[in-house]
């Protein structure tokens, strides 16, 4: 985008440098037409054709002054529409900066709740790891101790809890 408005700003200026240019022309087919008016009629010393030619050329001349300051016109708005979109390349460049870091922030974010779970979990299995009884022994269970019949109850270390 700055490319295009950069070149669209040269241009400007070979436009305006045309218009002066044909401006210059201008002024000479003019002069040169009256000077041939001037002598045909005064002194009959051009043809009439001479006189039209000279005419002719003058009426293009100014014909392309004109056509020149609407190329100067064109020129100077399409670097406005280019400066323009400059300034949308830039903005959707800033959008879509602050758009990543919103989503990096987020991510974040997500990446520290779900460290936390993990933590809480970790700290219920070290619970239950507590809770876990081994027998000193293997076999089957004979007789269960502790009443898990009402509910279960609590117990404390060196209760007897089963008969294996």
């Amino acid at each position: 985008a700055k490319a295009n408005r950069d070149a669209a700003t040269l241009m400007v200026d070979v436009s305006r440098q045309t218009r002066r240019n044909n401006e210059f022309a201008a002024t000479f087919e003019r002069g040169r037409y009256e000077m041939f008016e001037k002598l045909f009629r005064d002194r009959g010393l051009e043809s009439e054709l001479n006189r039209d030619e000279a005419k002719a050329r003058a009426d293009r001349a100014a014909t392309d002054v004109l056509r020149a300051e609407a190329e100067v016109k064109r020129a100077e708005a399409t670097v406005l529409t280019n400066e323009s979109l400059v300034f949308q390349a830039e903005a959707a460049g800033l959008s879509a900066v602050a758009t990543a870091r919103r989503d990096f922030h987020r991510a974040e974010q997500n990446a520290f709740s779900v460290e936390r779970e993990l933590q809480e979990i970790d700290t219920r299995i070290e619970r239950f790891k507590a809770r876990f009884v081994k027998a000193p022994v293997a076999g089957m269970v004979h007789r269960v101790a502790a009443n898990t019949g009402a509910g279960g109850q609590f117990v404390k270390e060196g209760d007897e809890l089963f008969e294996i």
